[in-house]
């Protein structure tokens, strides 16, 4: 028999458990269609616990936004060796952010809403933890020593991300199957794109 305190979830896993819910409802409902109410019932937690832990939705999402920021940026940051030539560390990155996405499509999904939605702004979008500042400083190197074609940083972001995000959505609606020497052929696609 399962103890009370057993089907509780630990105190520090709470927010983890919130914001993991709020992935989840998020990419399948949207922000709108998402309450506090069914984040709450999906983490197994009450309804106000989510306050304890976020003044409100709009700081929630944000946090969330953060979260996988980061963990982007890691990966990034992991990737990108300054003794290789660019193009290698691009396709290093490009190659490790897709696995990143295919392990879990929902961070694609929820990026994708997040950046055109109205929750962006220079408070969550700029600074070191901002969403891909690793690679826009990378971007801006390449530029400086015309590795790269003479583009906005944003829209070299959006050149090289943008097709990850594709595949993925292939991928897991099942459209394409993607296997490791395809990936190399995409990301080399993409490089010379």
């Amino acid at each position: 028999k399962i103890k009370p305190s057993e089907t509780r979830i630990k105190v520090k896993d709470k927010k983890k458990a919130i914001l993991e819910a709020s992935l989840s409802l998020i990419t399948s409902h949207g922000f709108h269609g998402t309450s506090m109410k069914m984040i709450a019932k999906k983490a197994h937690i009450a309804a106000g616990t989510i306050y304890v832990y976020f003044a409100n939705k709009e700081e929630m999402i944000k946090a969330l936004y953060q979260e996988i920021g980061m963990e982007i940026n890691e990966i990034i940051s992991t990737h990108n060796k300054p003794e290789l030539q660019f193009s290698v560390n691009f396709m290093s990155i490009w190659t490790s952010i897709l696995d990143f996405y295919r392990m879990d499509p929902r961070k694609p999904e929820f990026i994708t809403q997040f950046t055109y939605s109205p929750y962006i702004n220079d408070e969550v979008n700029v600074g070191d933890n901002g969403l891909l500042e690793p690679i826009k400083t990378i971007f801006k190197e390449a530029k400086n020593n015309g590795l790269v074609k003479n583009l906005p940083i944003p829209s070299l972001i959006a050149l090289s991300h943008s097709p990850i995000t594709a595949l993925v959505r292939m991928n897991k609606s099942q459209h394409l199957h993607l296997t490791d020497v395809e990936i190399r052929e995409y990301a080399q696609a993409c490089w010379d794109a």
